[in-house]
């Protein structure tokens, strides 16, 4: 089966809250990626989401957690909402990692 795993850099400029994580988390910048498979399909080829995880620092290092797309989303669109009250030079660092697209 082929499948396709797609990440993006998502910037929280204030710590934000999702299902699934067990604290609040800071600002800054986090890769997503989202692992899709392809469908067998007669018509053309289309691709069906697997997963969606987010990286996150933590004491114990980078850590992996499953997220749902749609809030991810929704808190980023609260998080844009939101008077900017933290300089870009107070922000977490970036973890470094730019958008890419992986095949297996």
């Amino acid at each position: 089966m082929t499948t396709r795993t797609t990440g993006r850099t998502v910037t929280f400029h204030h710590p934000f809250v999702l299902d699934g994580l067990a604290r609040e988390v800071a600002a800054g910048t986090y890769l997503v990626e989202t692992e899709e498979e392809l469908m067998d399909t007669v018509l053309s080829p289309a691709w069906k989401r697997v997963s969606t995880v987010i990286r996150l620092r933590t004491a114990a290092g980078i850590q992996d957690v499953s997220i749902d797309p749609k809030q991810l989303n929704a808190a980023l669109a609260r998080d844009q909402a939101l008077p900017d009250t933290q300089s870009s030079e107070t922000a977490a660092p970036s973890m470094g990692l730019g958008s890419r697209t992986r095949k297996t």
